[in-house]
């Protein structure tokens, strides 16, 4: 299965204010990924790893995305791009939500310098293990 990817017409570099020149705004966008899942079939636990703890963890996590994102499924996987799940740069506000709700849902903390470095959601699972384990 291929990660999520913005829509081939959309270039976030180059619409830093992309709610101001991107066709139908945000909520095409939106509608564009929210296919994509839709037609993306369940990946199963194998696609986080063989660990039975991590896929535990990744699963929890996706449901905790769609759910704050309002995605029509968790069918995310390691690959997907925090960008395009986390609708960046759109709202840091869910961001920082997001991130509470995991420190909450697991009792961690994780920094804000780590979660800035992440980049997919397999990063979010691997920082989350990491506190975990420590």
């Amino acid at each position: 299965m291929t990660p999520l990817q913005w829509p081939a017409d959309f270039d976030l570099a180059a619409n830093q204010t992309w709610w101001r020149r991107y066709p139908g705004g945000s909520r095409r966008v939106f509608e564009r990924v929210s296919d994509r899942l839709r037609n993306r079939a369940w990946p199963g636990g194998a696609v986080w790893g063989d660990e039975p703890a991590r896929a535990s963890i990744a699963w929890r996590i996706c449901r905790r995305v769609k759910e704050l994102y309002g995605w029509p499924n968790d069918h995310f996987l390691p690959g997907d791009p925090v960008a395009i799940v986390m609708h960046m740069p759109w709202d840091d506000l869910d961001i920082v939500e997001f991130v509470m709700q995991i420190e909450e849902d697991f009792k961690i903390m994780l920094p804000d310098e780590e979660a800035e470095k992440w980049r997919t959601l397999g990063d979010i699972v691997d920082s989350v293990i990491a506190r975990i384990r420590t």
